[in-house]
This record gives structure tokens, C-alpha cells and sequence, in this order.
């Protein structure tokens, strides 16, 4: 099945008009608590700037939908665009939804998000328009551990109060989905649609029939859609690229850290006793984070993967 972390895969499975049907599936996975949509609106992903000097931008995938019902909200409806119909006044309002999906950490990859997320705030404002904007949601979907967050596989930000967590607006907001958190788990372990829809994303390109997840028949349709022989040959070209890349990335990762752990035991178990042992896990760490590197890894990422800052990392390199 189709490698679904790939750029080609993410796109081809959330961001065809053929494949609609997956994307409003897993927004309601991601959402439903708040309100449901039964379709969705794909517009251009390039948005070009508005001078010169100002920069393109490209989503991986960019949609609109109208809600059709709310379960909560703290949104006030008073606060959203008011359109005219042909024959009366309707509040009407749409969500603008953004989604990438990001491999790699690379600094600042939380600028490139607002800064995603705030030109759709700014392009809604026209001429003599009152400032009521429709809500821009980011969905971040990475396979990688953020360093400043903790484990938990959905963070979910908005414009808040930093002492009483006061919800102030919700109308840019950025939602990130971390496949890292799904490490270890198995498909009888996950218990919300959510959290197998991001082990859909994280596994679907090591699956084949015989996977709990194709056998359970609960994403048949997903499936379906994800099998590679359904590709035309110049497709299936380009998804062979875009997924060898993430394989290759994975390699890279797994080798250096393997074999830095395997050289940082094997010093630490030659000083013999507990001060020699901590050396030589320290010159191990000190061996990964070089692999790392020398597989021109950036330095951000290499420091996220070992759980620590770029300065302790620089920090670590200076003890040698």
C-alpha cells in the first residue's frame, strides 16, 4: 500500500477530489467532539506574495468546509462573516483547513506554521470589511518529537490566556498530530478512530493483507484507495521517489543511532567500574549525535532526537 508519509502519498490520499471522502473522515476523527462536515472545497496550494520582495508560499493541502452541525464551540457565531443570499441575510461561515506533513524537524518549524496560517487570517480581509474573519486551522501531521513538547500525540493551540488558559479566539489555531506518540503501540491497543487514522499514516506503507488493520474491514474504502497497483505508471514513478526518500531517512536515523549506542555500551563496559561506564556512555551519546551528523543530519533535528537543546548538544561536543 501506499507509503502514506511520503509527499506523494499525503497528498494523493488527503488531497484528491477522488479520495475526499478519506480527508472529511479523518476531520471528524480529529474534530467531531466540535462539529461535522460531509465535504470539502480543495483550492490552489500556491499562494503568491503580494509584492516583490514577499515570499511564495505552498501547502501540502489546502481545503474549505462548512460545518454542518456544532457540538461545542467557543467560538461566539456573532463573531463570524455575515453573507448575503439571494433572498435574505444568512450567517454563513466557512473553516479554512491547512495540513502538512513533516518528517523531518527542522528550526523554525513553527514559524513556517503561523506563518501558513496567518496569511489566510490577513488574504480574508477586504476593502471596508469589519474585521470578522473565518477560522484558519493548521493540521501539523510530523514524525518527529518536538523538544519543547511533551509526548502527548495531539497538541492543540489557540490564542489563550497563558496564566488562566482563557480562550481569547480560536480563529487561528494550529493542531499538531505526532506520529512518535503511536511508538510501541499495536492496532488492539488504539481505541479512538483518530488514533488509527495516525497509524494508518505511520504503517499503512509496511502493510499488506494480512495487517490487523486491513483484516478488521474498519477502513476498507482507505485500503482500497491506498493500493499502489491502482497507480497510472508515471505516477507510480513519482510515488517510488517520494517514498524512497522517507525510507532513506529512516535508515539514516536508525543506523546512527544504533550504532552509536552499540560503541557507547562497548566503552562504557571497558572502563569497569561506574565512572568508567558513565564516560563511555557519554562518549557514546557523544559518537551518535556525531553519526548523526556526518549523515548531514541538521544539528536542530539531531539535538530533538536525543532529547536535548542545541546548546547542550554543542555543550556534549565540547567535552572531547
Amino acid at each position: 500500500f501506499i507509503e502514506w508519509r511520503s509527499d506523494f502519498g499525503f497528498k494523493r490520499m488527503f488531497g484528491t477530489q477522488a479520495n475526499q471522502r478519506i480527508l472529511v473522515r479523518f476531520l471528524n476523527a480529529l474534530f467531531g467532539d466540535e462539529f461535522t462536515v460531509t465535504k470539502v472545497e480543495f483550492h490552489d496550494k500556491e499562494i503568491l506574495p503580494k509584492s516583490e520582495a514577499g515570499k511564495r508560499i505552498i501547502y501540502d493541502i489546502y481545503c474549505q468546509a462548512k460545518p454542518d452541525s456544532f457540538r461545542a464551540s467557543r467560538i461566539n457565531e456573532d463573531h463570524f462573516p455575515t453573507i448575503m443570499s439571494e433572498d435574505s441575510e444568512v450567517k454563513d461561515y466557512t473553516h479554512h483547513f491547512i495540513l502538512e506533513m513533516q518528517n523531518e524537524y527542522s528550526v523554525p518549524f513553527e514559524d513556517r506554521v503561523l506563518m501558513y496560517s496567518s496569511r489566510l487570517v490577513a488574504d480574508q480581509l477586504k476593502r471596508g470589511s469589519d474585521y470578522r474573519l473565518q477560522p484558519v486551522i493548521s493540521i501539523a501531521i510530523t514524525n518527529f518529537k518536538f523538544p519543547h513538547l511533551n509526548d502527548a500525540p495531539v497538541h492543540d493551540m489557540v490564542m489563550s490566556d497563558r496564566n488562566t488558559g482563557e480562550v481569547l479566539t480560536e480563529k487561528m489555531r494550529v493542531v499538531l498530530l505526532s506520529l512518535e506518540a503511536l511508538n510501541g503501540k499495536s492496532w488492539k491497543d488504539l481505541t479512538t478512530e483518530l488514533e488509527k487514522f495516525l497509524y494508518l499514516i505511520k504503517n499503512m506503507g509496511k502493510m499488506d493483507t494480512n495487517s490487523e488493520a486491513y483484516k478488521s474491514g474498519e477502513y476498507k474504502e482507505i485500503f482500497e484507495s491506498a493500493e499502489t497497483g491502482l497507480l497510472a505508471a508515471e505516477d507510480y514513478e513519482l510515488y517510488s521517489a517520494s517514498a524512497e526518500a522517507v525510507r532513506e531517512h529512516e535508515a539514516a536515523v536508525a543506523y546512527a543511532a544504533n550504532k552509536g549506542k552499540a560503541e557507547g555500551r562497548a566503552e562504557g563496559w571497558a572502563e569497569g567500574r561506574a565512572e568508567g561506564r558513565a564516560e563511555g556512555m557519554a562518549k557514546g551519546i557523544i559518537k551518535v549525535v556525531k553519526n548523526m551528523l556526518n549523515f548531514c543530519m541538521p544539528k536542530d533535528q539531531v539535538a530533538a532526537i536525543n532529547n536535548m537543546t542545541v546548546a547542550e548538544l554543542n555543550t556534549l561536543l565540547g567535552q572531547e
